[in-house]
């Protein structure tokens, strides 16, 4: 949530070019690639459709909703694409399979708007006011909630540390992930499978021989194969 979040708190990221310095010192802090500047091209005052389009998707599987929330994300910050307009929507849930059908009717029933404010309620309740926050919910213990930007095997011994006898999923084949999530850039890929920049070519040349890359606003992102489409 930048803009429209930040205007009605008159927080001093209210305008583009503030909100991408902020966003460069992230970047800088967490090394994640991704071209700010795009967003100047683009008179951007809200990030509020994207967040209601993922309540729109309330009815389908987790793991869908996780890939509309990761390409709204991959389009703002890699290719400068954000959407705003509901018709702009309907083209990522024809690309994921999703329901156009329900979509429709919970954007325009309103359900989704009501959805996204009673978030936005909750998340001032419970005091969240900072991107990123993860809230670590175990049944039968309290919540406790993880502000600011953490490495993902941080995340996992925070968790284990919360909750010893919770065992965590094996981390996929990479060419398993790179189907599923594509396109990676060289970050993710690092991060997920815990490499070094030293380690990383020598990892993709055993783990993935067949990774392809397209160069989008000079950053590399990894296919598998030849879908780069």
């Amino acid at each position: 949530l930048i803009y429209s979040n930040a205007i009605e708190n008159n927080s001093p990221y209210a305008s583009p070019q503030s909100a991408i310095q902020y966003m460069e010192q992230v970047a800088h802090q967490t090394g994640v690639q991704y071209v700010p500047t795009l967003w100047l091209n683009h008179d951007v005052q809200s990030s509020y459709p994207c967040s209601i389009a993922y309540q729109a998707s309330v009815d389908e599987p987790f793991e869908k909703r996780m890939l509309l929330l990761r390409q709204l994300r991959q389009d703002a910050l890699i290719e400068g694409n954000y959407h705003t307009l509901e018709s702009e929507f309907y083209d990522l849930i024809q690309k994921l399979e999703m329901d156009k059908s329900k979509f429709s009717y919970y954007w325009q029933s309103g359900k989704a708007y009501k959805e996204f404010m009673i978030n936005m309620a909750s998340n001032n309740i419970l005091g969240v006011h900072s991107f990123p926050t993860l809230s670590i919910h175990i049944p039968g213990k309290t919540t406790r909630f993880l502000h600011g930007y953490h490495h993902y095997y941080k995340i996992k011994r925070l968790i284990h540390n919360f909750c010893s006898d919770l065992h965590f999923s094996p981390l996929p084949h990479p060419i398993d992930f790179l189907k599923k999530f594509q396109p990676l850039t060289e970050y993710e890929l690092m991060q997920v499978f815990d490499l070094s920049p030293e380690m990383f070519d020598d990892f993709i040349e055993k783990n993935i021989p067949f990774a392809s890359i397209k160069v989008v606003n000079g950053l590399h992102l990894y296919f598998y194969g030849d879908d780069n489409q």
